[in-house]
Parts: structure tokens; C-alpha cells; sequence
């Protein structure tokens, strides 16, 4: 389960060929993407990137398989000394507090990881975080205009436009140490970030403006 945008890695969809796609789609000079060891190559433009080597992708494989925790925690039976932090633990674990409650943040973030409680898998879903107020407000603030969908370059390239408007879901632990937050930036503080799915952009999303997203 690779990739922010619903589109996965190229080739054969595995994590070691993740990093073509990000050179494709984020390493290069100019959005020519005149890309050296694509097909597409033209050695008479100017060379916009360079794909990684064999040994290059097997040594950025074994660095992204190495991060992380080798065992999660058990988030719901933690003990936490704080009583804020443990109604919080209570509101993240089943949504109210109440142990007969359904879930909701544990839901898709099981025991604060990217695996979903439902089905053991990471999943990939559109939260409506590209056509939040704040996105809006970031494109209005830096002059962007259509900002485009962010995605396009997986196993299949500019599938549905430009992305597909969904994100894989991240794990959550230690995201306070990581802030801003979301694919954008767009939440500044974790405050921020838990209002916005309390908000109608994420309960009840509007429908999804498709923009201009040609460059």
C-alpha cells in the first residue's frame, strides 16, 4: 500500500519501486520530466532527473523497511497517569468514552498505526482535506489557483485526472512531534487537525471539485 494519492508505485506496485514514482513526480528540474532511464527519454533536452540504479532501489527499500516499530502498542489497554490524556485515550479508542460505542479515530488508525481496525489493511481514502477551507486558504494565500490533485504517477499514470483525491492513512504516534500536518500542511497545530474531522468537510464532504489541473 504505497503512495498518497489512490495510485500506488509503478511497475509492479511494490515499495521498492515507490521511489521511481517519487523521482517521477517530485525530483525533477522541470515539469518536462525529461527523465533519464525512462522511455521517454530525449537526450537532445535537457535532463530533468536521473531514476534510481538497481542497487539504488534496493538500498532505499531496505532503509523504508527499516524505520518503525517492530511491535505496536496496545493502545486500549495503555495506562496513562494524566486523566485528560486518558478521556482522550477513551475518545480515540471507541469515539465517546462508552466501551459499547462504535469506533472512530481507532477505526482507521488502529492502536494509533495505519492499519484499519476493520480490516487489518492500509487503506486509502479521500477525507476531503483537498477541498478543505484550509487548502482553499493555502492556495489563496501562495497564489496557486487550481491547485492540482496530488498523485498521478503510480500504476496508472494520471489516472482520474491528477491523483485521485485520497491519501494512504498514516499511523498517528509521535504526529505532534511532526507538524504541520496533512498531505499539505494545511493543519498547523494537532488542535487544528482533530477539528477538522469534527468538521463538515469531513462528515459531510462536498462534491469533488476538479479544477483545472492541467499544467
Amino acid at each position: 500500500m504505497t503512495g498518497w494519492s489512490g495510485d500506488g508505485a509503478p511497475g509492479d506496485g511494490s515499495l521498492r519501486n515507490f521511489a521511481v514514482g517519487a523521482v517521477r513526480q517530485h525530483f525533477t528540474k522541470t515539469l518536462n520530466r525529461n527523465i533519464l532511464g525512462d522511455d521517454s527519454f530525449d537526450p537532445l533536452l535537457p535532463t530533468d532527473a536521473v531514476l534510481p540504479t538497481s542497487a539504488e532501489l534496493d538500498a532505499l527499500e531496505a532503509f523504508q523497511l527499516s524505520t518503525g516499530r517492530p511491535v505496536d502498542m496496545d493502545l486500549a489497554g495503555l495506562v496513562l497517569k494524566d486523566a485528560d490524556a486518558s478521556t482522550g485515550q477513551a475518545l480515540f479508542v471507541n469515539g465517546t468514552g462508552n466501551p459499547l460505542a462504535g469506533g472512530k479515530c481507532n477505526a482507521c488508525h488502529m492502536n494509533a498505526g495505519a492499519l484499519s481496525t476493520f480490516d487489518g489493511q492500509n487503506n486509502n481514502f479521500d477525507t476531503g482535506v483537498e477541498v478543505s477551507e484550509a487548502t482553499i486558504a493555502l492556495r489563496e494565500q501562495y497564489g496557486i489557483g487550481a491547485l492540482p490533485f496530488d498523485g498521478g504517477f503510480g500504476l496508472v499514470p494520471n489516472s482520474g485526472g491528477f491523483g485521485d483525491g485520497s491519501f494512504n492513512t498514516p499511523p498517528l504516534v509521535e504526529a505532534a512531534d511532526t507538524l504541520p500536518l496533512f498531505h499539505n500542511n494545511s493543519a498547523e497545530t494537532l488542535e487544528a487537525a482533530i477539528a477538522f474531522f469534527n468538521s463538515d468537510a469531513f462528515n459531510a464532504p462536498p462534491a469533488p471539485r476538479r479544477e483545472d489541473t492541467t499544467y
